[in-house]
């Protein structure tokens, strides 16, 4: 889980190591979001706060990184693959976790992801986005709770928390891609 967990966060560095890097996202409607959103940050003008600010610019960038066939960490999915990484990262950065309390999240989350696979799916396209980035979003609350310290009934209640307010996501396949409303901004 260790050398998971190196591969998983290993895109929102390499994404935002050199801003002007001219590999762009592959998408028809979604163009270097995260680097947008980097900027924001940095000039202060988020509207979000640093911490969800950066949260949304890091899970943007590892969906981007995606998206230009970069190495990802489908958690579970490569479709939510932003997710995962930008709870793990900003919970370390926020919260002074350290990288063992973060892999043991990883695997707090890993065991969420078993369950929802086992009883539900995971697929976005047999349960739409409630199934893939609910689960993900569920995987990362249990994971954000461990890091934490939470306790095992917390983790798995942050997990239905966030699930329930999952239900009844749908995404459009806009111009051949599942871009809207998971990530539509204007330019």
């Amino acid at each position: 889980m260790s050398e998971i967990y190196e591969h998983m966060v290993e895109p929102i560095s390499k994404y935002f190591a050199n801003p002007d890097d001219d590999t762009k996202y592959h998408g028809k409607i979604i163009k270097d979001y995260g680097k947008n959103l980097d900027k924001y940050i940095k000039a202060n003008k988020s509207l979000l706060g640093d911490v969800a600010a950066r949260a949304v610019a890091n899970a943007v960038a590892v969906m981007e990184v995606n998206c230009t066939m970069g190495k990802i960490v489908a958690s579970p999915t490569a479709g939510s693959c932003g997710v995962m990484p930008a709870a793990i990262v900003s919970c370390m950065e926020t919260h002074n976790v350290s990288k063992e309390k973060a892999v043991d999240g990883l695997l707090t989350a890993g065991l969420v992801g078993m369950v929802i696979g086992k009883n539900a799916t995971l697929s976005g396209a047999k349960g739409g986005c409630q199934a893939e980035i609910g689960a993900a979003s569920a995987m990362a609350a249990a994971a954000v709770v461990c890091m934490l310290n939470g306790t095992p009934d917390e983790a798995l209640d942050a997990a239905a928390y966030t699930l329930k307010n999952m239900m009844g996501l749908v995404c459009d396949p806009v111009a051949g891609l599942v871009e809207l409303p998971v990530l539509s901004v204007t330019d």
